[in-house]
């Protein structure tokens, strides 16, 4: 039985070119073709947001289905291939990790016995090449996406593929209402990763902080903002929305494998 840590990508290991690369070049090129920009990219977004919305959690994350969508709508005559566009920028500096020692990191807890896996919400073709180029893809055992699965986080299927062969000891993500809503799902220890805690926290374990957030109104109105349209909090109950552990950055989760053990032996 394998013992799973699984984690996010974007905004947890790594920044894929999307904002600064992908959807920029897409702009210019609107822009040199007489269009509003502004206009199209804003319909773009609302069209990710309508698939969620209803559901079409795969469709969602479909960037190349999103744009031909919206290219149709507005009767633009050219097409523009996102996935070809992220190959193009998975280099780095147009990617790149989030710190330094993420792959040390990682190497550490698969010496200690764990089996890694990113859970991602967005597409295989979209995320693996950067993965790729920054050196990630050969350490994690498992990949699972929409593309895969057809739903994404926080829907506890995503977990599934890892608990058929094991436990998900632990999930690392910094979203609320994907990662930690998951973690908890899925009985996992739920390890939220923020790298702009306040100073006041900075000396305390990532046990305390938790405790902290959870416990004090004015973190936790911070902590739980900007939910996104499709999450619906009535089916979400309030313990779903924290984590066990509160990490500044990714070498702390070597202070917190004890605590994982601990969630699983009690569960």
């Amino acid at each position: 039985m394998k013992k799973w840590i699984s984690f996010d990508l974007d905004g947890t290991l790594m920044q894929n070119p999307f904002r600064n690369s992908v959807f920029p070049e897409i702009k210019q090129l609107l822009e040199e073709n007489g269009y509003d920009s502004t206009v199209i990219m804003n319909d773009v977004f609302q069209k990710h947001e309508e698939n969620l919305i209803k559901g079409e959690h795969y469709l969602a994350y479909e960037w190349d289905n999103i744009f031909q969508h919206t290219f149709q709508k507005h009767h633009i005559n050219f097409k523009v291939n996102i996935e070809e566009l992220v190959l193009k920028y998975s280099v780095i500096p147009k990617v790149y990790l989030l710190e330094n020692n993420i792959i040390y990191i990682l190497e550490q807890l698969i010496e200690r016995g764990y089996s890694l896996a990113v859970i991602t919400n967005g597409m295989y073709k979209y995320q693996f090449p950067v993965m790729k180029a920054l050196g990630l893809d050969n350490l994690f055992e498992a990949i699972i996406t929409p593309q895969e699965t057809r739903y994404r986080k926080p829907h506890s299927i995503m977990g599934e593929k890892l608990i058929k062969n094991g436990k998900i000891y632990a999930h690392v993500g910094d979203k609320i209402d994907h990662d930690i809503v998951f973690a908890n799902r899925v009985n996992a220890f739920p390890v939220y990763i923020n790298r702009e805690l306040p100073e006041e926290f900075l000396n305390d374990s990532p046990i305390l902080r938790a405790k902290k957030v959870k416990y004090e109104k004015r973190h936790t109105k911070k902590y739980l903002e900007k939910l996104p349209s499709d999450i619906d909090l009535n089916a979400i109950s309030s313990k779903e929305f924290y984590s066990e552990g509160i990490i500044s950055s990714i070498s702390e989760l070597l202070d917190l494998d004890k605590e994982f053990e601990l969630k699983i032996k009690g569960s």
